[in-house]
């Protein structure tokens, strides 16, 4: 967010699991935000009577949670439903709910595709892979592969992506390639060669290029992609860390040096348990 936002309700000792969006919600002003900035890839399923009882139980919000419930019941459209959470708890300016207004209207014309990835999308920016890999598998299991072509294609392409960001390689590999066979798509055949590569030793993969045949041009596409993920792996946050420990032993700062240690494995277990959405 831009600014902070005074919260004027109460602050749950428990919070609500957002299981669209993959996130956790402790107060009211924190649904709000997620609702309105998230409006574009809201469906149904938001429209649960788990989180009138958030409402009612947590929140001390009777009223609305009362409100939310005959909604459901009556089933309502998720346009009426998010936008009279928004409107009864005063977190948006007239303004902006009609603006949140139109999205949900556009959000309702999407395809049942289109909507979908959207949300898986939206999970695996924000590095919630498994969840991710779960609505692309949920999309994939209902529409046609003959004729949603280039949809499924890009779906497959995106579970790769998912998988690579976890290290799971083999797996990444299958789905690029998947990907690439369905449509073609170059972007794709250079993740399953990169990925590919990940999993072999040079010999191997030296044998499967010549199977393939693979021209000069495109492996030369494939070997730039590779060195610049080299130098982003060299770079990253995970190297500076292994530097300054290497550091810290060098100099001879032994309380310092396995302090770090202990810091940089919480975090990488931090970090795997955020991304295999393990809840702790």
């Amino acid at each position: 967010m831009a600014e902070l936002t005074l919260c004027i309700g109460t602050l749950a000792s428990r919070p609500y699991y957002i299981s669209g969006l993959g996130v956790n919600v402790y107060s009211i002003e924190e649904l709000c935000y997620c609702l309105a900035e998230n409006a574009y890839i809201l469906d149904h399923d938001l429209m649960d009577k788990k989180l009138c009882d958030f409402l009612d139980k947590q929140l001390h919000m009777k009223d609305l949670a009362l409100k939310l419930r005959e909604m459901i019941e009556e089933n309502k459209s998720i346009g009426e439903f998010v936008t009279t959470i928004l409107t009864e708890t005063g977190y948006l300016s007239d303004d902006e709910i009609r603006e949140v207004k139109q999205v949900l209207l556009d959000n309702a014309m999407m395809s049942f595709a289109g909507k979908h990835k959207a949300r898986g999308d939206n999970l695996l920016k924000n590095r919630k892979y498994t969840l991710a890999i779960e609505e692309y598998q949920y999309i994939l299991q209902n529409i046609d592969k003959a004729e949603e072509t280039e949809m499924y294609a890009a779906i497959l392409h995106n579970i790769g992506t998912a998988y690579a960001y976890m290290f799971l390689f083999e797996k990444a590999a299958f789905y690029y390639r998947e990907a690439g066979d369905l449509s073609d798509n170059e972007e794709s055949r250079i993740s399953y060669l990169m990925a590919t590569r990940m999993t072999m030793h040079k010999e191997q993969y030296e044998k499967l290029l010549l199977r393939h045949g693979y021209d000069e041009e495109f492996l030369g596409k494939v070997d730039k992609r590779m060195t610049q993920s080299r130098y982003s792996a060299e770079h990253s946050p995970y190297r500076d860390a292994m530097d300054k420990i290497k550091e810290l032993k060098g100099s001879g700062k032994i309380n310092e040096y396995y302090q770090a240690i202990d810091e940089t494995l919480s975090e990488w277990k931090q970090e795997y348990r955020r991304c295999m959405n393990a809840l702790t």
